[in-house]
């Protein structure tokens, strides 16, 4: 008689079963740290471009262009902005621009400020 030697070199259902599931598992946890990524490079594009439209604006105020008040930035319906000067030190005054911008749900502020004469 021949003795019949079995060299199984597969895997079992359960080792596919399980083998999936990890997958599945780290592929969710990879699709959320990219979604949450995405959302934090938005927001921060949207208080870099506030920021752009703070700086333009104090120099429009400080170079005479505009003045103080509030407004909205020509095509950027987002962004509205609000300019005061509070008297300082030595004859010199705090120039304070504040640009609001609507991300998601959310209403955000940012704020220059600059000592002119």
């Amino acid at each position: 008689m021949k003795k019949v030697v079995s060299k199984n070199k597969g895997f079992t259902l359960l080792e596919v079963v399980a083998a999936l599931f990890v997958a599945g598992v780290a592929l969710t946890c990879l699709v959320s740290i990219e979604t949450s990524s995405i959302k934090r490079d938005g927001k921060a594009k949207a208080k870099r471009q506030a920021l752009i439209l703070a700086r333009k604006k104090l120099e429009e105020i400080k170079l005479g262009i505009s003045s103080e008040g509030s407004g909205e930035f020509e095509g950027m319906e987002a962004y509205k902005w609000t300019a005061k000067k509070e008297p300082f030190q030595f004859g010199l005054f705090r120039l304070i621009v504040t640009v609001q911008f609507k991300y998601g749900k959310s209403v955000e502020e940012i704020e220059l400020q600059e000592i002119v004469r």
